[in-house]
């Protein structure tokens, strides 16, 4: 008995996989995600609840256990869920997650490698590279704090503070206000390696801005790639600038300079060893 294969239909090919960031209400999805905050309830002991904030890859949810598991922060969770109408927010609708099962996805298991590399920070350098992910992707950036108390950096809960990347253009970064003693601790112009999640502004789709996750600071935020990407950039960018002066001041000064002779050529050797 032959039994014919189906091939894909045009609709078919219109199907979009279902991701934490297009879920709707009604929706069955299991999925991999990573345990990016726990929050347990502080009135009882124990506590009645636990919260764990997932992050899939494309958007972070929130689901509540009423059983407290051993899980950790940084996990690799399989998770089997229901998507249901939540609380309204502002007098908009909200989802709200009901999870039929968690498990804990251990690093001996086949598909831990290729889910760490999903659910990854992806490295930026400039205020422009936000263009070139969707809302909801983690990203890390080697930065400096430019401003402490930049103007409308207050909300409600939240708190507003100005970081730069590797132009000094400013980028914005949101967090709960209690965070903001951890930025206080920084040395001025101290570089640190801060890991968020790029957000959308409502009204306007094509502004970005930064949800703080956590940082790395001292030697461990230099080890990272993200550092070393923006410190060979900055050299690229001031080796090229010094050559260009050299070049000037060899251009407009008539007065012979065996140094300057010699600063150009080491300038040009390096450059084409480390850039060809």
């Amino acid at each position: 008995m032959e039994i014919e294969i189906a091939h894909p239909t045009k609709e078919d090919e219109k199907i979009i996989p279902k991701t934490f960031a297009n879920l709707k209400v009604g929706d069955h999805i299991t999925a991999t995600a990573e345990i990016t905050q726990i929050k347990y309830d502080h009135k009882n002991d124990p506590p009645a609840w636990v919260l764990y904030y997932l992050y899939d890859g494309t958007s972070t949810i929130r689901v509540f256990r009423n059983r407290i598991l051993p899980f950790q922060v940084g996990d690799f969770v399989k998770i089997d869920l229901d998507v249901l109408t939540g609380k309204p927010y502002k007098n908009k609708p909200q989802l709200s997650y009901r999870a039929i099962y968690m498990r804990r996805i251990g690093k001996e298991d086949p598909r831990y490698n290729d889910i760490a590399r999903n659910l990854e920070y992806k490295g930026i350098l400039r205020k422009s590279d936000l263009q070139d992910y969707p809302e909801g992707t983690r990203i890390k950036l080697f930065t400096k704090v430019l401003d402490l108390t930049p103007t409308n950096g207050k909300k409600e809960k939240n708190q507003k503070i100005l970081v730069a990347d590797v132009e000094n253009k400013p980028i914005s970064l949101w967090f709960p206000k209690e965070c903001l003693s951890l930025f206080k601790s920084l040395e001025p112009d101290e570089y640190f390696v801060l890991k968020a999640i790029i957000k959308k502004v409502e009204q306007n789709q094509t502004l970005h801005y930064l949800s703080f996750e956590t940082f790395i600071q001292g030697k461990e935020a230099y080890m990272d790639t993200v550092a070393r990407q923006f410190v060979e950039e900055r050299i690229r960018y001031y080796s090229q600038e010094l050559a260009r002066y050299l070049q000037l001041w060899k251009t407009h000064v008539a007065i012979p300079n065996e140094s300057i002779d010699l600063l150009t050529l080491i300038i040009q050797s390096f450059r084409r060893a480390m850039y060809q």
